[in-house]
C-alpha cells in the first residue's frame, strides 16, 4: 500500500501545480501593456524516437521560436523576451498551429507585450489565457480517483462489505 500513498501524493501535486499555474497566469492580466517588435522568428522541428510494444516510430513536434523587443512604459531601456504565455512555448504535435504562430510573428511585426511593472524581465505576448494548466489539474484528479478506487477495492472496507453480504442459512 505505500506505493499507493506515493501515487496519491503525485496526483495531489499535479492538482496543486495546476492551480498555481492558473494563479500565475491570471496575474498577467493585471500587468502593464506596451507595444513591442518581433526581432526574429524561426519554425523548429524536433523528431522524437519512440519505442513501445508495437515497435519503434518517430514523432515530430513543432515550435515557433521568436524574440521580441519592447520598452517598458517610462523607460528608455529595451528588454527582449521570447514567451508566448508566461509559462513559455512548448513543442506541439500540431504543425499547422505552430506554422500559423510563425506566420503571425514575422520579423518587424508590432505586437502587444505584457510585462510585470515590478520586474519587466517577466513578460509575454498572451496574458491570462493559458489553458494548459487545466490538463494538469485533470490529470491529477484522474490519478487521485484511480488511487482511491484501487485502495477501496483492496481495503478492509471492501472485506467488511463482502462479509456483510454473505448470507448464512441456519441449520
Amino acid at each position: 500500500m505505500p506505493i499507493l500513498y506515493g501515487i496519491f501524493t503525485v496526483g495531489i501535486a499535479f492538482i496543486l501545480i495546476g492551480f498555481w499555474f492558473i494563479l500565475v497566469d491570471r496575474k498577467t492580466k493585471k500587468w502593464s501593456k506596451t507595444t513591442g517588435t518581433i526581432l526574429s522568428s524561426q519554425f523548429k522541428t524536433k523528431i522524437n524516437n519512440i519505442s513501445d510494444s508495437d515497435g519503434e516510430y518517430y514523432q515530430p513536434e513543432y515550435k515557433c521560436e521568436f524574440i521580441y523587443e519592447f520598452f517598458p512604459i517610462a523607460s528608455n531601456k529595451s528588454i527582449t523576451g521570447n514567451k508566448l504565455t508566461i509559462h513559455g512555448n512548448l513543442y506541439d504535435i500540431d504543425k499547422e498551429k505552430q506554422l500559423k504562430i510563425h506566420e503571425k510573428l514575422s520579423p518587424n511585426q508590432k505586437v502587444s507585450v505584457y510585462y510585470n511593472p515590478n520586474n519587466p524581465n517577466k513578460n509575454c505576448l498572451i496574458a491570462g489565457k493559458d489553458n494548459r494548466s487545466f490538463f494538469t489539474i485533470i490529470l491529477g484528479v484522474i490519478i487521485v480517483i484511480s488511487v482511491v478506487a484501487v485502495y477501496l477495492s483492496n481495503s478492509d472496507l471492501n472485506m467488511k462489505i463482502v462479509l456483510n453480504n454473505i448470507e448464512i442459512i441456519p441449520k
